[in-house]
């Protein structure tokens, strides 16, 4: 998405559709939903309309990754997710934003990290060892992130 699309969609208050679709009960939904945030997520002046909007906290909500335990068969219909992935990054790039590391405490997002250091893809753990990198830059984050096995969970 280039800059000034970007901004221009922020402004003009796509953030609260976003989170209406990050709610969907169809995983392909909410996975093409949250890859349209991360690329919002690019216009790091204008995060604050998706703090506003609500969807970090949508996002860190454990349920984002309700059905993919499903298999391939049970949603060929949905697509094939790649919720962990755009979970992991949307979580480095909201954890660079400091009012975004108070609002990860507050709504229980390093228990949703901690479950994407479960996931087998490459991709995934590169994203949450530079989500937790940035994260563990906050001295409370840190703490918080030693008491959970966070930096045991990424080997």
């Amino acid at each position: 998405v280039e800059l000034k699309h970007a901004e221009a969609l922020l402004q003009s208050g796509v953030a609260a559709g976003l989170v209406t679709l990050l709610r969907s009960d169809v995983v392909a939904v909410r996975t093409a939903a949250l890859a349209a945030v991360v690329s919002l997520l690019g216009v790091p002046d204008e995060m604050p309309r998706l703090f506003t909007a609500g969807a970090m906290a949508v996002m860190l909500d454990q349920s984002m990754l309700r059905d993919l335990d499903k298999s391939e068969e049970e949603i060929r219909g949905e697509g094939l997710p790649e919720m962990e992935l755009s979970l992991a990054r949307a979580i480095r790039m909201f954890a660079s934003h400091e009012e975004a590391k108070e609002r990860f405490r507050a709504s229980k997002g390093f228990e949703l990290l901690m479950l994407l250091t479960e996931s087998p893809d490459p991709e995934v753990q590169e994203e949450v060892a530079w989500a937790i990198g940035v994260l563990a830059a906050d001295p409370e984050s840190e703490t918080h992130l030693a008491e959970l096995g966070a930096i045991d969970a990424l080997h």
